[in-house]
């Protein structure tokens, strides 16, 4: 997998969480001890980066370079994990930098947003799909990683310290002259535009509203053609249509 390397903390792996507040059961507690670290999944950082925590900052970051490793290379089931990740960076960003390792989780969550965004591919559900899956319209389109990739930046936005990560992303790939880059910007703006109550911060919501950057970037999608790749019918008229794209 691409972009982010095992870095080594100063922690020794714990043989048992403080558990402060006595809200998760030793036996849950027991089990993600019982699991080694390169077979840990979303799961068990959910337990160990709880927002409320189970455990002293010492005990958590020996896992924070696995935890960091599997968000970049499980995409797909880390959706659930990464806001306790993101926070448990921004919470203790002052013991980080003492640590030697804030930069280094700098470096993997920029990894993390270029990995997410390697690949644009969109999936298409036609009236019967929908019908299946329950729905009342009659077709949808899902970017993969798109819902992670935008909880993931309102997280860092919300959490200010992590911000400058957020807004150097969207800036350098609203920037861009590669079709795939402009594609996710025109993405994240198509869910600001559907899904904006979802999203927490009101700054982020604004850099996602840029008609000039958008109209620059559907002009660079345009140009590489890259919307011929798209294979759904309907993605790149509902995302024109939305973002009054002519």
């Amino acid at each position: 997998m691409d972009g982010i390397k095992l870095f080594k903390t100063p922690y020794k792996r714990p043989e048992k969480f403080s558990n402060p507040y006595d809200h998760i059961s030793d036996k849950e507690l027991k089990g993600v001890l019982d699991t080694a670290d390169l077979d840990m999944d979303w799961s068990d950082y959910c337990i160990i980066f709880h927002l409320t925590p189970i455990s002293s900052y010492q005990e958590s970051c020996y896992f924070l370079p696995f935890a960091l490793q599997y968000i970049n290379n499980n995409p797909d089931n880390s959706l659930d994990c990464s806001t306790e990740i993101i926070w448990f960076i921004s919470e203790h960003i002052g013991s980080l930098k003492k640590d030697g390792l804030f930069e280094k989780c700098e470096d993997s969550l920029k990894a993390c947003l270029n990995t997410w965004t390697k690949n644009f591919a969109v999936e298409h559900f036609d009236k019967e799909a929908c019908r299946k899956k329950e729905w009342v319209i009659d077709h949808d389109d899902g970017v993969e990683n798109s819902q992670l990739l935008i909880e993931s930046l309102d997280d860092m936005v919300f959490y200010e310290s992590l911000a400058n990560i957020a807004f150097d992303f969207i800036a350098e790939i609203r920037s861009s002259e590669t079709g795939i880059q402009c594609a996710w910007y025109l993405e994240l703006c198509n869910i600001n535009k559907v899904y904006n109550c979802c999203i927490q911060c009101e700054k982020l919501k604004e850099f996602l509203a840029d008609q000039k950057y958008i109209d620059r970037c559907s002009d660079i999608v345009k140009k590489t053609s890259f919307m011929d790749q798209v294979t759904s019918p309907t993605y790149w008229n509902d995302v024109c249509g939305r973002l009054n794209i002519a």
